[in-house]
């Protein structure tokens, strides 16, 4: 009979969405990670395998917290340009409380590890579809009410959008200044201004 649990495999998950963002997957040792997820070394193996296993899982667990709470709110929103505006505001917010500057779990992960693991690549560039299709289904709503200008298709306009979005979350890991930020997203949105 399998030993019951004495902890919360959603809450260790947390914890180690928390490290890897902090600290990478090249960057947290295992020993580490033992320390911070607050279980065993066998309960780790047994619940979420290795340490590579564990730093997919997180992935997959930031990817549904994060991108799909803003996705959801996309679906739900009228207005393109006040959403998408949030949205932007929200990220350079957070950037500016952040004192460690860890930027977005996401990018990073992009940066450090998709160029050699075909998997998180693919979570990676699952994201930004995801993400670009939102993007897109509300531009184009935006587009039809004259909100957002017609010169290029909606899927062109949220690629872009979806660029500058990483390229802010990005900036994130540097000394950058939350009112340059705010530049930057004004020279977006200003793209998509109708004539």
């Amino acid at each position: 009979m399998p030993r019951q649990k004495d902890f919360d495999e959603a809450v260790v998950l947390d914890r180690a969405v928390n490290l890897f963002w902090d600290k990478g997957f090249n960057g947290a040792s295992m020993q580490e990670v033992v320390d911070r997820l607050g279980i065993s070394r066998s309960s780790l193996y047994d619940t979420f395998g290795d340490k590579r296993q564990l730093f997919i899982k997180s992935l997959h667990r930031y990817q549904q917290q994060q991108g799909g709470v803003w996705m959801a709110k996309a679906e739900q929103s009228n207005a393109t340009l006040p959403f998408l505006r949030e949205m932007f505001e929200t990220a350079i917010q957070e950037i500016a409380k952040d004192k460690q500057s860890k930027g977005c779990f996401m990018v990073n992960s992009a940066v450090e590890l998709a160029p050699h693991d075909p998997e998180v690549a693919q979570i990676v560039d699952n994201n930004r579809c995801q993400m670009e299709n939102a993007f897109a289904a509300l531009i184009l709503k935006g587009q039809l009410t004259g909100e957002i200008s017609t010169k290029k298709d909606a899927l062109s306009f949220a690629r872009f959008l979806f660029h500058v979005f990483s390229s802010i979350r990005l900036a994130a890991k540097s000394a950058i200044e939350p009112d340059e930020l705010e530049d930057i997203m004004e020279v977006a949105f200003s793209v998509l201004l109708p004539d």
